[in-house]
């Protein structure tokens, strides 16, 4: 297994330059979320706002990582048996998973914020 894992790292980077090409970057996981039970309506629009563009980053990865996944997968389909390939499938569905997976809880830690924030709203 961890020689045909190398050799699968060997072959992405010789036939890298297609990849090099559309390098997926990452964006970075910092949205602040503030306490919903004493944050100001700027705030809660703020973070709003800061978990929307990283949403759109988040999708510009994904994005990015499947365009790869499908080049290489192009670039080398006469040479890939089925197991390399569903070894590359595996590794860039990891990447993605991740990254969603974390966005999902981020997700669900703001709206709880937000729940926070309208309760307190309409206590007062």
């Amino acid at each position: 297994m961890k020689t045909r894992t190398c050799m699968i790292a060997a072959a992405l980077f010789v036939f890298g330059s297609s990849i090099a090409r559309a390098e997926c970057i990452k964006p970075d996981p910092t949205v602040v979320i503030p306490d919903g039970s004493t944050a100001t309506q700027a705030e809660m629009v703020e973070a709003q706002a800061a978990f929307k563009t990283y949403d759109s980053k988040v999708k510009a990865f994904v994005d990015c990582l499947n365009a790869q996944e499908r080049a290489v997968l192009v670039d080398r389909a006469d040479s890939l048996d089925k197991d390399e390939a569903q070894e590359i499938h595996e590794r860039y569905a990891g990447q993605v998973n991740e990254i969603v997976a974390y966005e999902e809880a981020l997700a669900e830690r703001f709206n709880a914020q937000i729940k926070a924030f309208k309760a307190r709203a309409s206590a007062e």
